[in-house]
């Protein structure tokens, strides 16, 4: 089994940038990569094994937002996986039609639907002690998916979720007021992320808000389940990698 630890925090906390440095300090000492560095090798070797065109025709794509699945292999692999999976995952395509704002359920969908494809791939071209590191990973996804769910049944929904992709070997997050987030939010060289782009002032401080309260009943699930939890305050990003480092402990 894959060895995963996954970053969660708002555009703009700070851990992509948290992701990489971490990453870079493990790899001095052992096997670990990023999630999305995987995922294109093992892309590439799946396509290499296919006519010498299609290989050419994929290193031609230019990347828009991260996303390197070409339509016409994203579509078969994907419909074939959720056939495969739809007891697992009817449940999830229902809770995210909860979402009130039909861009993020959009959003949302691709997203989830993407890292599941990427994540097949990279466990069949990968080796069982490898290390991968998640900016914005399975449980980021989970908590933008079950973020307006009831929350009677939370734990097994989740139970439900993680139950074909794993449960993360350790779970980093960078907490963030609401007011400190949408700053930051502002200040990054693109602006505001697509889909927060749709809400009001005041729509945006409550998903911000709701963001912030499942993410300590999602912490709490990992907690009982055994995962370690980090959480670190969004201050000085450069004690916060020495913190994690030695929090993981991983040999």
């Amino acid at each position: 089994m894959l060895r995963r630890i996954e970053f969660m925090g708002v555009p703009g906390s700070g851990k992509t940038t948290l992701c990489n440095a971490v990453h870079e300090e493990l790899r001095k000492t052992q096997e670990a990569d990023l999630f999305f560095d995987l995922y294109k090798k093992a892309l590439k070797k799946k396509l290499k094994k296919q006519r010498k065109i299609e290989y050419l025709r994929f290193l031609s794509i230019k990347p828009l937002k991260g996303d390197y699945i070409p339509s016409y292999l994203f579509s078969e692999e994907i419909s074939k996986y959720i056939i495969h999976n739809s007891r697992v995952y009817s449940h999830v395509l229902q809770s995210i039609l909860n979402n009130p704002h039909p861009k993020r359920r959009e959003n949302i969908l691709k997203y989830f639907l993407t890292d599941i494809y990427r994540w097949r791939l990279i466990r069949k071209n990968s080796t069982s002690d490898q290390l991968v590191i998640m900016d914005e990973g399975f449980a980021h996804r989970a908590l933008n998916i079950y973020m307006y769910v009831e929350r009677n049944n939370i734990s097994v929904d989740l139970k439900r979720f993680f139950s074909t992709i794993e449960l993360p070997e350790a779970v980093v997050n960078i907490k963030s007021g609401t007011e400190e987030t949408i700053e930051r939010m502002n200040n990054r060289s693109h602006g505001l992320p697509t889909s927060f782009r749709l809400y009001t002032d005041d729509e945006l401080r409550n998903n911000i808000n709701l963001m912030d309260e499942f993410t300590s009943e999602l912490l709490s699930f990992f907690k009982e389940e055994g995962v370690k939890v980090i959480e670190l305050e969004n201050k000085d990003l450069k004690s916060a990698k020495k913190n994690i480092i030695h929090q993981l402990n991983i040999s």
